[in-house]
């Protein structure tokens, strides 16, 4: 009221978290401004001036404002192990600007995708599995508060694998044994599934999955059904194979000679022509009474050849070589 007409041009303003920070942005009398970021306490300044250079500048009360979304953990933060399920719990917090968090918000997924929209709900604090599926799996979950602030977390990778091994083959390399061949050995190709966990470093199984051992072969000397399994680093076991080996007595009436024997497997089992068997060599067989030093060595020696794996079983298979009475 004292005569001197206003400065616009000197009418500044600011928001800040400080309430001395100096106004910088103009503005025109009358008008509404906004500060529609950051979090926490905020104080709007202005300043105006008249034309004799007189200024003033006010300071407001705080405002609080609140744009940080809820914080979300997790448990654990992937595992590039192989298992046949995968866990986490799942954990909100909220921040410290006020607004209470909406837990009606809260979801998640388990996904192949790193980018997958949560949809299902959850509760903070609670664990979450996925048992199925194969490869790279990511938990996803969004939380918001009531200000409709709002936080998307990807976890690390997650391994997956719930496809058992596949055996390809399980079989015995003599399926009906004798005194002339009294060892045999079973043998397994098996294969993991592609991107897999890998078989187990002791993947075979040739008692139905009772014991398991490192090496695809296993020495037999008793009659019987063999159920072969395999399994993977995961846990998962494959169906069994069945391999049958029959023994028969040396000298019994109906007996069926077949199979091969001799070092790699390189020569016949034929009949030795009293009901029993032999190992029918190149230039001669090993039944006869002549020269039966040299037959019994040359049949124990095939035996021996036939003998495979390691520790009792290889064992076994050499003492029953060696006691062979191979007919000669």
């Amino acid at each position: 009221s004292y005569g001197a007409s206003l400065n616009t041009s000197s009418y500044k303003y600011i928001y800040s978290t400080s309430n001395t920070a100096t106004p910088n942005a103009s503005f025109t009398s009358g008008s509404t401004y906004s500060q529609t970021s950051g979090s926490g306490s905020y104080y709007l300044r202005a300043t105006a001036c008249d034309s004799l250079g007189n200024c003033t500048t006010a300071t407001s009360n705080v405002f609080k404002l609140d744009n940080t979304g809820p914080t979300i953990t997790f448990g654990t933060n992937g595992n590039s192990t192989f298992a046949k399920s995968q866990s986490s719990k799942i954990t909100v917090a909220n921040d410290s600007y006020g607004a209470s968090l909406n837990t009606s918000s809260y979801k998640y997924i388990w996904s192949t995708s790193n980018t997958a929209t949560p949809s299902s709900s959850f509760t903070s604090g609670s664990t979450y599995t996925q048992s199925s599926g194969n490869g790279s799996y990511y938990l996803r979950a969004t939380a918001c508060d009531n200000l409709g602030n709002c936080t998307t977390k990807t976890s690390n990778v997650f391994k997956l694998d719930n496809t058992a091994p596949t055996i390809s083959s399980a079989t015995a390399s003599n399926t009906t044994l004798s005194n002339q061949i009294p060892a045999s050995v079973i043998t397994v190709s098996a294969s993991d599934n592609s991107g897999g966990s890998g078989l187990h470093g002791t993947a075979y199984s040739f008692d139905n999955g009772s014991s398991w051992q490192s090496g695809n072969t296993k020495t037999v000397t008793t009659s019987g059904t063999y159920y072969v399994k395999v399994r993977d680093k995961a846990g998962n076991i494959s169906t069994s194979k069945s391999v049958s080996v029959t023994i028969s007595s040396g000298g019994s009436s109906g007996v069926t000679c077949s199979g091969c024997c001799g070092p790699n497997c390189a020569y016949s089992i034929v009949s030795d022509g009293n009901g029993g068997c032999k190992c029918s060599y190149s230039g001669g067989s090993t039944g006869g009474s002549s020269d039966s030093n040299t037959c019994l060595e040359n049949c124990r020696s095939s035996c021996r050849a036939s003998c495979s794996g390691s520790g009792s079983a290889y064992d076994g298979c050499i003492s029953a070589c060696d006691s062979a009475t191979c007919n000669c």
